[in-house]
């Protein structure tokens, strides 16, 4: 069955509030943290061979990361590299290794390259910068005394993807008994604010007296459901590591993102979890699913989002990274454009506030299967925002 939009809107005034201070925030001093875009597994063709390039994710103030260039079948050489919290902004670190790991510097010597910058799509250091792309795209380009080296990195895709039936049917049933939990208590709370008079063509409808009031009687029930969740997806994933489409099945995997998607009360542990969607095989999570959580991370700390998925109480995204390019990072993760997908969340707001949850099934049932690929994330969105 397909579930009408149902939107967290308890938290629309703390995302409209973190976007007010997003610009105090990038100011601060570089967090390791500023660079968690890189974790993942990386390759590319370039200098007339093939690249590798690993990072892990942030931990401990430092990022690790490994490439390996080889040519012909012939490894020609390797590098280590750290990313470290210091008091200049973030040092960046590398030593290079022979085929036979035989250092080119000295014990005591690295390649160092003095910190610029840091955004969310663009990290910048004397002589080598690493620009983002999309979530499976990245280009360092290295500056060279004959001219730049480019290298334009994919997030290497896995040896098998997913097909078949989940490992563990009993914990998929699990996750979406636990998305129902989750969605119904939303329905419940869009539903008595739509009797009470909100109405999504109407943003200043939302300030009305009785309509925080209908909010606030049923967003306890909300956050309560949100916790429980929470305590048990941390459970699932210290037991089994990340629920990925080979262990739960694709909508288990998706269950379990919309759970983590709404932990907003511990935002550490969104961040955890986001670090192992990202090392996840791309046949085992969604790339779209990522692109929401790290909307919601970002907005949550005040920071400018990616793809234009969270939206304040006047039904607009809201501040974006680079917004000219939104559309094309959209389209890299399979989503559809921005003004299609507003327009798309705004009408199923409206309907789900005006129309009683007993209506709810008859009239959308036949969408549920039928959904054009253009508009797969607005489908996505509206089920589990």
């Amino acid at each position: 069955m397909f579930r009408p939009s149902v939107a967290l809107l308890i938290s629309a005034s703390l995302i409209l509030t973190g976007t007010a201070q997003a610009q105090e925030t990038t100011e601060q001093q570089p967090v390791i943290d500023d660079f968690d875009w890189l974790a993942g597994s990386w390759q590319c063709e370039a200098m007339g061979g093939k690249c590798e390039e690993v990072w892990n994710p942030p931990s401990a103030g430092t990022m690790m990361g490994m490439f390996k260039f080889y040519k012909d079948g012939q490894v020609v050489f390797y590098e280590l590299m750290t990313l470290v919290e210091g008091e200049d902004g973030i040092e960046f670190r590398l030593k290079h290794f022979g085929p036979d790991l035989i250092g080119w510097e000295s014990k005591e010597e690295s390649v160092e390259f003095p910190f610029v910058s840091v955004s969310q799509a663009h990290a910048e250091f004397k002589g080598i910068s690493f620009e983002r792309l999309g979530l499976d795209e990245i280009k360092i380009t290295v500056a060279q005394k004959e001219g730049e080296l480019v290298f334009d990195f994919e997030r290497a895709a896995p040896a098998n993807e997913y097909s078949g039936k989940p490992t563990q049917p009993k914990l998929r049933e699990e996750l979406i008994e636990m998305e129902d939990k989750d969605q119904e208590a939303r329905e419940a709370m869009i539903q008595a604010m739509g009797a009470a008079g909100f109405n999504p063509s109407e943003p200043d409808s939302g300030s009305k007296p009785e309509v925080i009031k209908a909010m606030m009687e049923t967003q306890k029930a909300v956050l309560e459901i949100d916790r429980v969740n929470r305590d048990r997806l941390r459970e699932i994933v210290s037991e089994h590591g990340w629920p990925g489409a080979t262990l739960v099945g694709k909508d288990g995997a998706s269950a379990a993102w919309l759970l983590t998607q709404h932990a907003d009360s511990d935002r550490d542990f969104q961040k955890e979890m986001l670090n192992l969607m990202k090392l996840a095989h791309p046949g085992e999570v969604e790339a779209k699913n990522i692109a929401y959580l790290v909307d919601r991370v970002l907005v949550g700390e005040g920071k400018p989002q990616w793809y234009g998925t969270q939206m304040g109480n006047d039904f607009q995204p809201d501040n974006i990274e680079f917004p000219e390019d939104v559309n094309r990072r959209r389209a890299a993760v399979g989503m559809g454009t921005l003004e299609e997908y507003l327009e798309f969340a705004k009408a199923s707001y409206q309907k789900m506030a005006e129309q009683p949850e007993a209506d709810a099934d008859s009239s959308d049932d036949q969408s549920s299967d039928k959904e054009s690929d253009q508009h797969d994330d607005q489908h996505d969105h509206q089920q589990k925002r």
